[in-house]
């Protein structure tokens, strides 16, 4: 039994030797085909170079063309100009407002000199009305009034009269001077280069528009107030036919009130404009509650700086 088992023993290790030769013959026959292999491997390599080269320097030099040149591509403008250009001007809204002040007050007095005489109508009809109010006031006294109350009549007759033709000839008049034509005149000259010179431009434009706007303003509730007091002192003398005319030129008297003047428009115009260059922002953020010490939550935050 015991010498069976030496047997089995010694097979064995005589079978695993003779694996392990095989093995390192192996690697051994592989690692000497190597070098043989990569030198071959050159060769080829050195060959195909020089078939090419000559292939190439056989190709005769007036069949190959030199490939169109093809133009550089021209940059793209880069979307964030505009933004930096909006941020250089940042603290200037005159220069950026569309249309400019000293544009508008160009167009507007070219306008202006064309249309003068009948851009201020609202005025021309609460003054023709007071007029024709005290005109006709003789003629539709009531009939129980006394000779004293007659003659404050005839009186308040006249003053309607009065006031309505000094609104009349004195709007006229202001047309006439032409405010905005007097300040382009003097805006122009100063055309001077650089940030400063068109600030100064843009500033003196947006003076000569305010003015006349600030004065037309005044002038509406002035004449709102004269026109209705003169239709309502006359109409305290009038029949019922005559009151009725004093309630319709009482009512034409706000006519300056219900629609904005010429020059009072354009003005409102472009202060809105003006207004629209920071519009408003509407953002996310979160805040946290006083009363809940680190407990955030979400808000919207609207933002409108001017």
């Amino acid at each position: 039994m015991m010498c069976r088992f030496f047997r089995v023993t010694i097979s064995y290790i005589a079978l695993m030797a003779m694996i392990s030769t095989n093995v390192l013959a192996a690697e051994t026959k592989s690692k000497a085909a190597a070098p043989a292999a990569k030198e071959e491997s050159s060769k080829v390599e050195s060959n195909k170079g020089e078939g090419t080269k000559v292939e190439k320097s056989s190709t005769p030099a007036a069949a190959t063309k030199a490939a169109p040149a093809i133009p550089p591509e021209e940059p793209e403008e880069e979307s964030g100009s505009s933004l930096r250009d909006l941020f250089k001007t940042l603290d200037y809204p005159e220069l950026q407002v569309v249309p400019r002040a000293s544009k508008r007050l160009q167009m507007e007095s070219t306008e202006e000199d064309k249309n003068w005489w009948y851009i201020h109508w609202p005025f021309y009809l609460s003054a023709l009305s007071t007029m024709a109010l005290g005109t006709a006031a003789e003629q539709s006294f009531s009939d129980d009034l006394s000779s004293a109350e007659v003659d404050d009549g005839r009186s308040g007759a006249l003053v309607a009269r009065v006031v309505g033709a000094t609104w009349l000839f004195g709007t006229v008049l202001f047309a006439s001077r032409k405010p905005y034509q007097q300040a382009w005149a003097k805006v122009k000259m100063n055309s001077g280069a650089g940030k400063a010179n068109e600030l100064l431009k843009e500033r003196l434009s947006e003076e000569a528009l305010e003015k006349p706007a600030h004065t037309m303003r005044v002038l509406s509730y002035v004449s709102a107030f004269s026109n209705l007091a003169a239709a309502s002192y006359v109409g305290a003398f009038l029949d019922d036919q005559g009151k009725v005319f004093a309630a319709l030129v009482g009512g034409l008297a706000f006519l300056p009130l219900v629609f904005d003047d010429w020059y009072v428009f354009n003005y409102n115009k472009h202060l809105e404009y003006k207004r629209n260059i920071f519009s408003p922002v509407v953002s996310l953020s979160a805040m946290n509650r006083p009363s809940a010490g680190v407990e955030y939550y979400p808000t919207l935050a609207w933002t409108w700086d001017y």
